[in-house]
């Protein structure tokens, strides 16, 4: 009885502690304040790692309990280290004020058609605003939802965004249980996701709509998994259209399905996607999204790993930034790597390994790598063999390091970026090529 006790005072104290340090940080701690901001996170990283391996002390249903908790305590919060829900409202009062959100980038709208008081706001506040907006029709949607309720205030708007965020991570709880246990791994696996700080801060603290992309695709892995194709394509879809990044596994869904499935498949996703753009659609909406996205991954760089080392070695030849003629190049060599992974006949791995391993591949190579992009790698770690990602989620926050000078200039900073990819480079070099037939966590 004494013992029980102990325990029970251990674990709600660590869950105190744990929710406190996430209140100082999400509500009291700015970007510039590096030093704070990645202090507060290890230490929140290191709790959350004695957490998950103490099974006896921290019972698998507290720790959904305090999983939800914590998502619940960041629910109220402005993003801190985010401003892009600027760019979320924007479009959402778009789409009220009955224009294409896709039709106009901010600045091209203010030009010809004026402005508002709170317009003026958003516009002031957000960042690529002479960029046409890349975000899919199922965040356009909760974008209008949020921009509707919110009015003119960004906080209220902000929260109506998280609600959807926060409504969309216990399903994804849900769905990890069943995929790992459907899979044969510890259904305490899963804590690696839901108690994980990054996912956490970035996805219900700082309001990034991974959080319904990664809902949408744990479906889609679910009834792939159980053979629903129809199901399966059907969420695959709203995953896309809430996030582009999963139309990479296509070459992979094509080798795992089959001619004959894949045709069921792409049918029923085609139809899926048609119905989701319907309402935006306008005959310049492929032009100008595409045009986005290549200004997007051909212009902004930050976080990159191989791109950065090339880059440095091509200043040794030119004086200026060759990002123009490089990230093409990656593009294809990216390409290259997902049809490798997918059709390569001695690759082992399972599909939601193998689907791990093309988007690692997808960050290794691009110009852009945010923090809460890590979050699908994460997501598809809990339910895998691999640990690379939770590292992944401890080191990329020292992304955040040049926020913190009275300039941002990421180019003086790269040795941070460097010491963030050598490490991860090194976990990933020891577990993929000494422990890949290890049946056991690697820690």
């Amino acid at each position: 009885m004494q013992e029980q006790a102990t325990y029970n005072y251990e674990r709600w104290m660590v869950a105190a502690i744990i929710s406190v340090l996430l209140i100082v940080l999400l509500y009291f701690i700015p970007r510039s304040d590096f030093i704070a901001t990645y202090g507060i996170f290890t230490t929140l990283f290191g709790l959350y790692y004695f957490v998950v391996k103490r099974v006896r002390l921290f019972s698998f249903r507290f720790c959904i309990g305090l999983g939800i908790t914590l998502r619940l305590i960041a629910l109220f919060s402005i993003p801190a280290l985010s401003d892009d829900y600027f760019r979320f409202i924007w479009d959402g009062k778009m789409t009220l004020l009955h224009v294409n959100p896709f039709q106009y980038s901010p600045a091209e709208y203010l030009h010809l058609h004026g402005t508002s008081p709170y317009l003026q706001h958003l516009y002031d506040k957000m960042n690529s605003p002479e960029y046409h907006t890349i975000y899919p029709p199922v965040m356009q949607f909760i974008f209008v939802i949020a921009a509707f309720i919110g009015h003119n205030n960004d906080w209220v708007a902000v929260i109506v965004m998280k609600l959807f965020i926060l409504a969309a991570e216990v399903g994804t709880m849900r769905i990890l249980f069943l995929l790992s246990k459907k899979h044969g791994f510890d259904p305490r696996n899963a804590l690696w996701y839901i108690l994980n700080p990054l996912i956490i801060v970035e996805l219900s603290g700082n309001a990034h709509f991974e959080g319904i992309l990664l809902f949408f695709f744990a479906l889609f892995l679910y009834f792939l998994n159980n053979k629903k194709i129809v199901a399966a394509a059907l969420f695959w879809m709203l995953a896309v259209c809430t996030k582009l990044i999963p139309l990479m596994l296509a070459p992979l869904i094509l080798r795992y399905l089959g001619l004959k499935r894949s045709l069921l498949f792409g049918s029923v996703s085609i139809v899926a996607a048609a119905l989701l753009f319907f309402p935006f659609f306008n005959w310049h909406l492929v032009k100008d999204i595409n045009e986005s996205f290549k200004l997007f991954y051909h212009v902004f760089e930050f976080n990159a790993s191989v791109f950065y080392f090339i880059r440095w070695i091509g200043y040794f030849n030119v004086d200026y930034d060759i990002i123009e003629e490089v990230a093409p190049i990656l593009g294809v060599i990216t390409m290259l790597g997902i049809f490798l992974i997918s059709f390569w006949p001695s690759i082992k791995y399972s599909f939601i390994e193998k689907s791990l391993w093309i988007f690692s591949i997808y960050f290794l190579f691009s110009t852009l790598v945010h923090p809460w992009y890590s979050s699908i790698l994460i997501l598809l770690a809990a339910i895998s063999r691999f640990r690379f990602p939770v590292i992944f989620s401890l080191l990329i926050l020292l992304s955040y390091y040049p926020y913190s000078m009275k300039e941002y200039n990421e180019d003086n900073s790269l040795w941070m970026v460097a010491i963030e990819y050598m490490l991860l480079f090194a976990f990933m070099a020891w577990e993929a090529f000494y422990l890949k037939k290890r049946k056991e966590l690697v820690f």
